[in-house]
This record gives structure tokens, sequence and C-alpha cells, in this order.
């Protein structure tokens, strides 16, 4: 079974610039077990004064090659074994139960689970970088 873990981009604290994302396992439970614990999680959110983007992203129990874990929001570099076929950039979403992307040229939904790690690079996040999603269209 996989690890429950969230995180949300926070754009500001008590009104200053924050910028960063929030970790769900930077609390005092490791792992989001039922509902009162990510209610713990909001709570702190609010208690802080964190103004976030309202999109929760999930952490897909998935790593990356170096041992990133792998989040929903996230935009991933698929580098092939054969050095003929082009990098893939892509940004991972939870669309029909799986996590996965959409495929540029059918727009086809591919699920990330099908791939090895050791093809897969966190490269950035769709709120820091999105250039990298515009240079790959």
């Amino acid at each position: 079974m996989r690890e429950i873990k969230f995180r949300v981009f926070a754009v500001s604290k008590l009104g200053q610039p924050l910028n960063k994302f929030i970790y769900s396992d930077e609390f005092n439970f490791s792992v989001i077990k039922d509902y009162s614990s990510l209610r713990i999680f909001f709570n702190y959110l609010l208690d802080q004064e964190i103004e976030c983007f309202n999109e929760l992203q999930q952490y897909t129990g998935l790593k990356d090659k170096s041992g990133d874990h792998i989040y929903e929001g996230d935009i991933i570099k698929f580098t092939y074994y054969n050095p003929a076929l082009e990098d893939d950039i892509v940004l991972i979403e939870f669309k029909e139960g799986s996590f996965g992307y959409l495929e540029n040229e059918d727009n086809e939904f591919t699920i990330l689970s099908a791939w090895s790690k050791e093809l897969m690079e966190v490269i950035g996040n769709i709120y820091q970088n999105p250039e990298l999603l515009e240079n790959n269209k």
C-alpha cells in the first residue's frame, strides 16, 4: 500500500510572500491516515494564515530516478533508453482513478506506474516552472 501524503503551494503567510510547498508530512503525523489528520493539516494552514492555491496535490506513491517523491502537479522528464527518441516533458495529473499524464499527440491519458523510475526525473512543478511545459509543445 502506498503512503498517503499531500502538499499545497503556499503563496503567502501573514501577508508576506512565501512561494513554497508545505507538505503534510512536515507535521506530527508522518502519513495521512484518515480525514481527521488531513483536517489537522488544513487547520495548521488556517491558523498560520497561509494563503494557498486551492488545489491539494497528492503523492503518487512513486519516486523518480533520484529518489524524489512524485506529486500531482510535478513536471517530469522522461529520458528513453533509445537515444533516437526525444525526451518527453509532462505534467502529472490524477484522472480516471490513476496518476498519469496526457500525451501531446493524441491527448490520451497514460498511467504513470507503467514507467520505470530510471526513466523519470522531477524537473519542476506547475506553480514554479510552468515555462517547462510551454517549451515542450
